[in-house]
Order: structure tokens, then C-alpha cells, then sequence
């Protein structure tokens, strides 16, 4: 059988992830950042990551290296 896919959830969208990227390379510091976005810093950084390295595929069910 079968198993069901369930909908990916994410906890910050890709204009949110941009907005704490320009927050970031303004100097203010990821704690403060993600206290922002009410996330955990790990959080956060996991997201930057995945958007550095997937780009928008990062928001799909299966990100593609660019």
C-alpha cells in the first residue's frame, strides 16, 4: 500500500528569507533575526542555507542544486 504524501509546511517563505538575509548583511545578528521571524536561530540558518545552495527549488518537494 501506498502511503500518502502530506503537505510540506515551511515556517518562512522565500520573501521572509530574503528580508533576514538583508537584515544580516546589515549587521544585525541572527538571534535578533530570527527573534524577528519568531523561529529558532538553527532555524534560520537552516533556511539561509537551503536558499544559498537550492535557490527557489529549496521551496519545492525536491530541491535541484543550481
Amino acid at each position: 500500500m501506498k502511503r500518502k504524501q502530506l503537505p510540506v509546511k515551511y515556517k518562512l517563505n522565500i520573501e521572509q528569507i530574503a528580508q533576514a538575509m538583508e537584515m544580516l548583511d546589515q549587521g544585525v545578528t541572527v538571534g535578533n533575526v530570527a527573534n524577528e521571524f519568531e523561529v529558532h536561530s538553527s532555524t534560520l540558518a537552516r533556511y539561509i542555507r537551503g536558499a544559498e545552495m537550492y535557490g527557489f527549488s529549496f521551496w519545492s518537494r525536491n530541491p535541484n542544486l543550481n
